[in-house]
């Protein structure tokens, strides 16, 4: 029987903060493995329209950038999973949860400088 390598992702989970309406915000997984160059893939699970990953197919070492998308979303917390799949690699499915906490977004600030300059 043939014992096949490790691979590993890291962190094995990602918490995200941004205001509604707001930019997108991004993290990295890095996927490494105990031999080099082998092909793994990455995907959202469960549909997550505010969850996505770049790129889709690589390989490792390599690393997974996440993104998690406010824009369209209301305050409250949001949860979804990445999924590195490496079939050949042990083990062939790993699954790092995201934790996402979308905040108020900011009132409008306006900065007014008062000159007494004409006074």
């Amino acid at each position: 029987m043939t014992t096949r390598p490790a691979v590993q992702a890291n962190p094995a989970s990602l918490a995200f903060t941004g205001p509604a309406g707001s930019s997108a915000v991004q993290q990295t997984i890095s996927v490494m493995g105990t031999i080099p160059n082998f092909i793994f893939g990455a995907i959202v699970a469960s549909g997550k329209s505010w969850l996505s990953v770049a790129p889709l197919v690589a390989n490792a070492p390599a690393g997974i950038q996440v993104t998690a998308d406010p824009s369209g979303l209301a305050p409250g917390p949001y949860d979804g999973t990445v999924e590195i799949l490496a079939p050949y690699e042990n083990p062939p499915l790993i699954q790092v949860p995201v934790t996402f906490t979308v905040t108020q977004a900011g009132a409008p600030s306006v900065a007014v400088k008062l000159s007494l300059a004409n006074c």
